[in-house]
């Protein structure tokens, strides 16, 4: 996909909960961390990190590589809930002050998306979603030349997955229409610009009253933390 991206003039991407592309540069920290945990008890944890770090590499040089003149994004509501409730978290049994951190994570990436629809940038756009999509992710790179579908059951969010699924990439005319008809349906039911960003901003207060326990837990934890170190350096 990074070739094609290198070489395309528009590439419309539907990811859960958000593209790549468009997350914020601590987001890459965050998915590694979500990787390194996902990977099963009774692998092999070396040799899973190091195929973590190649995967980690290509990524962060999509980002730093000349960007397609257009990017167009389709983003679902319930998937944005889901990501705000769980965090960028790569499995459950975290404790309740990491989970915390990670759910305020995950805030601050859809807090960076509802700022590039609320003041939208030369060559982004993005279309909000107000139900629930089919749990896939594609990608429509557009050139002079063609149009190439990726499609991926790989998932790079919240509870990811890159050890299982078959990718397919497909200049095929049938398969690439049905994706363009696909896709042309989302964005012309789509919430974009102002009216997404006011959307996007009532679903994250919704998350609010999550996030100030959140960071009041957090908060807390450091005063006990603080007054133990206090503690343990007034004892001989």
């Amino acid at each position: 996909m990074r070739q094609l991206e290198v070489g395309a003039e528009q590439v419309i991407a539907r990811f859960m909960p958000i593209s790549f592309l468009l997350t914020t540069a601590g987001y890459t920290r965050h998915l590694r961390q979500m990787l390194v945990e996902a990977v099963p008890p009774g692998n092999s944890k070396p040799s899973a990190i190091a195929e973590i770090d190649t995967i980690m590499a290509i990524l962060a040089a999509r980002k730093t590589e000349p960007r397609p003149h257009r990017v167009i994004a389709l983003i679902s509501v319930p998937e944005v809930e889901r990501f705000l409730q769980l965090g960028v978290i790569g499995r459950f049994d975290l404790p309740a002050e990491e989970w915390a951190r990670r759910r305020i994570a995950a805030r601050r990436e859809i807090e960076n998306t509802r700022h590039l629809l609320a003041e939208p940038r030369s060559g982004i756009e993005i279309g909000l979603i107000d139900e629930i999509l089919p749990n896939i992710a594609f990608q429509l790179f557009r050139s002079k030349k063609e149009t190439v579908l990726a499609v991926s059951p790989f998932r790079i969010s919240e509870m990811p997955n890159i050890r299982y699924g078959v990718a397919t990439v497909t200049a095929a005319p049938e398969a690439v229409a049905l994706y363009e008809n696909l896709a042309a349906e989302l964005w012309s039911r789509a919430l974009k610009g102002s009216k997404a960003a006011v959307r996007l901003s009532e679903v994250i207060a919704r998350a609010g009253f999550a996030g100030a326990a959140e960071r009041s837990l957090t908060r807390d934890t450091a005063r006990r933390r603080k007054s133990r170190h206090q503690r343990d350096a007034r004892e001989p």
